[in-house]
């Protein structure tokens, strides 16, 4: 996410443009959740082709460990949207009025990842990580809501429910469709070269054609001015 997008938000918030704060911010964000969801689906697709690879004479342990894997990818990409708000709050001056929630976040994380620890290992770790990044997430966007942006439920679901409908959708059809090569490390760049644009076009085509409006809005605010 572009720094400098900060101080034009803080500086937006200081000068009661909400309005225009509103619909800049959105649009930002509409952006940045299918960013987050290109890169981490081509991530889960491509991390364990490349560990199997990386450990191939490897021997004295199994580091294949697929649903760990898509545990903690899909706990940073939720990390990475809730960074997107708690970076708005920031630049609001509302850390103070969030700050509980932190702790209730790491409480979470703790006695999830406490419980389960025994029964599932790392997966119940990364489980416990899920929860605590989610509480926040829906903290921040419901503090969003009331005091900052005061965004439409509704329209904030649907965003969330196309991208990641995009995301399972490139998941499936990468992984059913686009078969690694003889095992390399330059047939695994290639693999990544094309897993990263086929997940962009399918993510992409999928928010245009089931969110068009908001999709154009977003080219409009943030790419028209390059042409």
């Amino acid at each position: 996410m572009p720094n400098a997008l900060w101080p034009t938000f803080g500086n937006m918030i200081a000068k009661q443009e909400n309005e225009n704060l509103k619909e800049k911010y959105t649009y930002f964000d509409y952006l940045n959740l299918i960013a987050v969801a290109i890169f981490y689906v081509s991530t889960a697709i491509l991390i364990v082709p490349f560990v199997r690879l990386y450990t191939n004479e490897v021997t004295d342990a199994d580091y294949i460990r697929p649903y760990f894997a898509l545990l903690i990818i899909f706990a940073e990409a939720l990390y990475n949207i809730q960074f997107s708000y708690c970076m708005l709050v920031a630049a609001a001056g509302h850390f103070r009025q969030t700050k509980k929630d932190s702790y209730l976040e790491a409480l979470i994380n703790i006695v999830v990842s406490l419980l389960l620890v025994k029964r599932f290992g790392l997966s119940g770790v990364a489980v416990g990580t899920i929860c605590g990044i989610s509480w926040r997430l829906i903290t921040y966007v419901i503090y969003l809501s009331k005091n900052i942006i005061c965004w439409k439920p509704t329209d904030l679901i649907k965003r969330y429910f196309v991208t990641f409908l995009g995301a399972i959708a490139s998941y499936i059809v990468i992984t059913k469709f686009l078969v690694l090569p003889t095992p390399g490390y330059f047939e695994w760049v290639i693999y990544a070269m094309y897993t990263t644009i086929i997940s962009s076009l399918i993510i992409l085509f999928i928010s245009s054609i089931l969110n068009g409006k908001e999709m154009k809005k977003v080219y409009e605010i943030y790419f028209k001015r390059f042409y």
